[in-house]
């Protein structure tokens, strides 16, 4: 559709939508109200608990906050799942994607009692039938710009009532350091561990208290950094990127896809047009997940409008209205369209909305007064429709072409049809027919319709008036008509030319950029559109003369993917997966990093500095000096790791910049070299510009008790670090660590204690855990703790596995009787 035009249909679609609004004030919908689809979205974020809790049911609800390699993490109120030390037992959880079934979860031994924040852990949910794609990780709303008075909502498992969210919203009251204050006479057991949600029911908190007429929250926002402080894997806040998909519709302005399990991403502008609702005209490069849950068959996208089928043959719209769901309001969401009707395809042209239903039959909406499906030519039985602004077309049962208003060409030829796209048509036997306007040369009128030359049989066209692209049955993809055909030229062409790059297709959309889905499921894009409103530029899809894989940054699924193994500590599959995808990109900067990062933590230091080395182009070549110094420190090369920190220092331009790279050379010479003058001197340097470095001051002293020496300085620094960061476990530790270095064993198993709770996997405090209770006589809960210890130090990186710490353990356990 040529840009002018497409302006042109919106103005005056905008003119007379002003219009209708003013009458539709005060007239009552046709059609009863949809679900809230953004409501519905959140719940697949949110899980419902079953648990027994000292002897009794404890049941409550958790916010799915990030996934491993096969493992989903999630957070609940810690009172859900503890009472005082008693831990819940079988543990039962509720997704919103398996009703009916519960999957058992493992409580984590992380907590924090001043976030009444606890962790589980769900392993195998590939099983399930989830795609972590799918999940609403991106519904992360702001607690920090709720005001007194905004609406707020419960998400729940209130009286057993799975899922349930307030209609009428609570008002929230003030926000209190972490937490969230509202009053609320709806809250009851039940509550906690749920989600907080603003007006547009995006996440902001977790809810703790569960006890009418007073709620309480804690910030969403608290909860990422303390689980980022554990260790654990955090998407809440991010878009996941897909990495399949399994079909493509381009429209003028934006793209939609439909990923592996059927749920839909668009990119381009992905607002609503006339700028109504939330999205307003809101344009993003990456494919955007379309909210709701929803999963689709179909897609058809325009610049203003998708529209989508279910595979139960539902019909949903959303970007401008009318929808079709009986309003005349846009949509960020998909809204369900009136009328019960089961359609095999929907079509979005322009402003007019055309649906096919499973008995053949076409219905419109969109335009007008169209606000419902309305049917349009009913004597006909249709097997395929296509639409060009406010005509369609079809192709019969019998194979012929009528339009509900000119025939044009297609009643001048004897020809049977099997499926219709745009301006073309396509035959039982695969040969392609175009009306004369896509300039295939062999016509002279634009309404009359031509075989296209070139003798090719495709499977499958898509086409809009200017031009059209098709697929062969050996699934090659060939464009013809005016420009931007994909062929590494902006050149128009009568016969169909081959999409450059050997690419396979399973399919083809036309649109502003055209757009092929290949047999691998990864899209690729070429062409470009863009708007221009008073010479200002709103919006530009760019994607130059081949194509170009659709997202750029697909790369990012593989670097997100080996760093979770790493820090699983599933290296093996890490190194799989890192050369695998140097194989798959190999010019990508990040997967060179990760490639490299990968070698360095299996020993093989080598390689690693060479492809490490290799990224050293004045890009970001601090944070590559950076990388390469902790490569030398762990394969202790003191050299060169000094060589490199001196480059990283010279490249710092800020305070914090040259904070770190004090912190990696003093932290080497503490831990590594045993340099204790000259690790002290760079953490005085460190406290010098920064006194309230908890981390320098926790290093410094643990640094003294560790060696024994100036104890009462080391208690003093490392209480100064734990004063401002009372639940980090490295800080509990070296206090605990330097109470029991002075005979304080009680107060150092209070500290390590609390260390070993809130800290995920760590040798350290479980090794010091475990020598003040045998110290104290609790030798049994001091060989398991050793044990745990014997582990962690054996199953850490390659290049990171110390001996001699592995030694020490085992001699533990046989001066305990348990080698």
């Amino acid at each position: 559709m040529k840009p002018a035009n497409l302006i042109v249909r919106m103005i005056l679609a905008a003119v007379w939508t002003l219009g209708e609004l003013c009458l539709a004030a005060n007239a009552a919908p046709a059609a009863s109200q949809s679900p809230n689809m953004s409501e519905e979205d959140i719940k697949y974020l949110i899980v419902m608990i079953d648990a027994s809790l000292n002897g009794g049911p404890s049941r409550g609800a958790g916010i799915i906050c990030g996934a491993g390699s096969d493992t989903l993490y999630i957070v609940t109120a810690n009172h859900v799942v503890r009472k005082g030390e008693d831990e819940a037992e079988e543990i039962q959880i509720h997704f919103k994607w398996l009703p009916g079934k519960t999957v058992k979860a493992t409580l984590l031994r992380q907590r924090d009692t001043e976030l009444d924040l606890a962790v589980l852990r769900m392993t195998g949910f590939s099983q399930l039938g989830i795609n972590i794609e799918d999940l609403p990780f991106d519904r992360l709303g702001s607690p920090s710009s709720l005001q007194r008075g905004d609406d707020i909502y419960l998400l729940g498992y209130p009286g057993g009532r799975p899922w349930r969210v307030n209609t009428t919203p609570e008002k929230f009251a003030e926000a209190r350091g972490d937490s969230l204050e509202f009053e609320s006479n709806l809250i009851t057991g039940g509550h906690s561990g749920g989600a907080l949600l603003d007006e547009n029911r995006d996440l902001v908190g977790m809810l703790r208290s569960d006890t009418a007429p007073y709620g309480e929250a804690i910030r969403i926002t608290s909860i990422i950094n303390r689980l980022r402080e554990w260790g654990y894997p955090v998407d809440l806040g991010q878009q996941i990127t897909p990495t399949r998909f399994s079909g493509v519709s381009a429209g003028y302005s934006r793209v939609c896809g439909i990923n592996a399990t059927g749920k839909a991403f668009c990119w381009g502008e992905v607002g609503t047009y006339n700028g109504i609702d939330k999205g307003k005209n809101v344009f993003t490069e990456h494919p955007t997940r379309v909210q709701g849950g929803l999963t689709f068959q179909t897609l058809s996208a325009t610049g203003v409008r998708v529209c989508g089928v279910t595979a139960e043959g539902a019909a949903y719209c959303w970007g401008a209205g009318p929808l079709g769901d009986g309003l005349q309001s846009d949509s960020f969401v998909p809204v369900s369209v009136s009328g019960g009707l089961l359609f095999q395809s929907v079509t979005v042209s322009g402003y007019e909305i055309w649906g096919l239903t499973r008995e053949g039959k076409v219905y419109r909406w969109g335009l007008r007064g169209d606000r419902v499906p309305e049917p349009d030519s009913p004597e006909y039985t249709f097997r395929s429709i296509t639409a060009d602004g406010e005509s369609v077309c079809g192709s019969l049962t019998t194979g012929i072409v009528k339009c509900n208003g000119d025939n044009g060409g297609w009643g001048r030829i004897n020809v049977r049809f099997q499926s219709l796209a745009g301006g073309c048509a396509l035959t039982p036997e695969g040969a392609a027919y175009c009306l004369g306007k896509m300039e295939t040369g062999s016509s002279k009128r634009s309404e009359d319709v031509a075989l296209v030359p070139g003798g090719l049989v495709f499977q499958l066209i898509s086409a809009d008036d200017e031009q059209a692209c098709g697929v062969t049955l050996d699934g090659a993809g060939y464009c013809w008509g005016r420009r931007h055909l994909g062929n590494g030229t902006e050149n128009g062409s009568a016969v169909p030319v081959p999409v450059s790059g050997g690419l396979r297709f399973r399919s083809m959309s036309v649109g502003g950029p055209t757009c092929g889905l290949t047999t691998e499921g990864k899209v690729y894009c070429w062409g470009s559109s863009y708007e221009n409103v008073r010479g200002v530029e709103i919006y530009r899809m760019e994607y130059g003369i081949v194509p170009k894989q659709i997202p750029e940054n697909a790369y990012t699924v593989s670097v997100r993917l080996i760093n979770t193994l790493r820090q699983e500590r599933s290296f093996a599959k890490a190194w799989a997966e890192a050369d695998a995808a140097l194989k798959q990109y190999p010019n990508e900067r990040a997967i060179k990093r990760v490639h490299a990062l990968v070698l360095g933590d299996l020993g093989k230091t080598g390689q690693a500095l060479i492809e490490m080395r290799s990224l050293l182009n004045g890009e970001k070549d601090r944070e590559t000096h950076l990388a390469i110094a902790n490569i030398c420190k762990r394969a202790k090369n003191y050299n060169e790791m000094e060589k490199s920190l001196q480059l990283a220092e010279q490249l710092s331009q800020t305070k914090e910049e040259q904070e770190a790279v004090s912190f990696e050379r003093a932290d080497a010479y503490s831990f590594h070299m045993h340099k204790y003058e000259e690790a002290e001197t760079e953490y005085h340097k460190i406290l010098k510009t920064n006194p309230g470095s908890a981390r320098a001051l926790n290093n410094l002293g643990y640094m003294l008790a560790e060696r024994n020496v100036r104890l009462e300085e080391a208690r003093e620094l490392i209480s100064h670090a734990v004063k401002v960061s009372p639940q980090n476990g490295t800080y509990l530790d070296s206090l605990g660590l330097v109470c029991d270095r002075l005979g304080q064993l009680d107060e150092a198993e209070s500290h390590l204690r609390l260390a070993w709770e809130v800290t995920a996997s760590d040798a350290t405090i479980s090794e010091h855990l475990a020598d003040v209770y045998f110290k104290k006589g609790k030798v049994k809960e001091a060989i398991v703790l050793w044990r745990d210890a014997l582990n962690e130090y054996e199953t850490r990186a390659p290049i990171d596995i110390e001996p001699t710490e592995v030694a020490r353990i085992r001699k533990k356990l046989e001066t305990a009787g348990h080698p």
